[in-house]
């Protein structure tokens, strides 16, 4: 269990293969219980919910030592103990788990090779949320599905992010990208025979579990799938940006460059150091795989595929 880095969850998300850290036995042939205790995430969070352990759910009542077969706790610093083999757990400071009893099972029967537990989580709660930059900064630590306010948690956190000082951030360009983000914005598919659908949402939310990866890898699969930029810097501070349509007055006042013609104002020294070549159809990728997990299948992974039939064929 150590060897795993604890998971972090954002937004609201099923959680399934909770790493166990104690078991007990309790009992024997078919009228015992198998004492269990859970690791779900790195804390605090808001809410942990419909536990089950080997797709049982686990009620609340009865239970080995008298105190329910449930027993959450949600990750805050000092949390008390559970009741798992008579409060001889460690507290598990800021780590959100949960006690459950499971059974009334064949307490022999059962090993950590046959155990796995499950649950819904709604999740980190003190994300750092601005809501002014100037004339000085003002901020609270609360639940948000943002997903630019919880990139920024991944860069500062002091124990699962990145641990980079506040100072670094021009806050009021990460504020101009999470208003954006928070926009209601519809869309119109219209499928190969015609029918149309209109489709309305926030223009981006996050409910992600961080989990395994390296965090380079996992902050930019964070921007592109929310569309903006992968953090960079700008006038020594980190800023993000979102990718949006340029307006008409941005494309009428962009700065255009010529090599030839009347307004010519690239000048070369010498030979071009730029070649221009194509890439052949053959070469051009025609089919990409989405992968996300779907929310009402509680987190399934399912593939889509889009492709570009015409270039298939080209």
């Amino acid at each position: 269990a150590l060897k795993e880095p604890i998971r972090v969850v954002f937004g609201t998300k099923h959680v399934s293969g909770l790493q166990l850290l104690m078991w007990a036995r309790n009992g024997e042939n078919n009228d015992g219980f198998v004492s269990t205790i859970w690791e779900v995430c790195e804390g605090p969070v808001t809410s942990i919910s419909n536990v089950k352990v080997n797709d049982i759910m686990i009620a609340s009542t009865g239970g080995t030592f008298g105190n329910g077969n449930l027993q959450v706790r949600l990750g805050t610093r000092g949390q008390p103990r559970t009741t798992y083999a008579n409060s001889t757990a460690p507290h598990f400071s800021s780590t959100a788990h949960v006690f459950a009893d499971y059974g009334r099972v064949n307490p022999s029967q059962y090993s950590p090779s046959n155990l796995a537990a499950q649950c819904d989580v709604v999740g980190f709660s003190a994300v750092c949320v601005y809501t002014a930059s100037t004339p000085s900064l003002v901020k609270s630590r609360i639940w948000s599905d943002n997903r630019v306010w919880c990139l920024l948690e991944l860069y500062k956190n002091q124990k699962f992010g990145l641990g980079y000082a506040e100072s670094l951030f021009e806050i009021a360009d990460w504020m101009t990208a999470a208003t954006w983000s928070d926009v209601v914005v519809s869309h119109t598919v219209t499928y190969t025979d015609g029918e149309t659908i209109d489709l309305t949402s926030r223009r981006s939310t996050f409910n992600a579990i961080l989990e395994g990866r390296p965090a380079g890898e996992q902050i930019e699969d964070i921007c592109r799938a929310g569309a903006i930029s992968v953090p960079f810097l700008h006038d020594s501070k980190y800023t993000v940006s979102s990718f949006r349509k340029a307006t008409s007055d941005e494309l009428t006042n962009a700065p255009v460059f010529y090599d030839t013609g009347s307004n010519v104002n690239v000048e070369w020294s010498g030979q071009p150091v730029i070649e221009l070549s194509q890439v052949p159809d053959n070469k051009l990728v025609n089919e990409v795989e989405v992968r996300f997990e779907e929310a009402s299948n509680n987190g399934t992974e399912r593939p889509i595929t889009v492709d570009d039939r015409n270039a298939k064929l080209k």
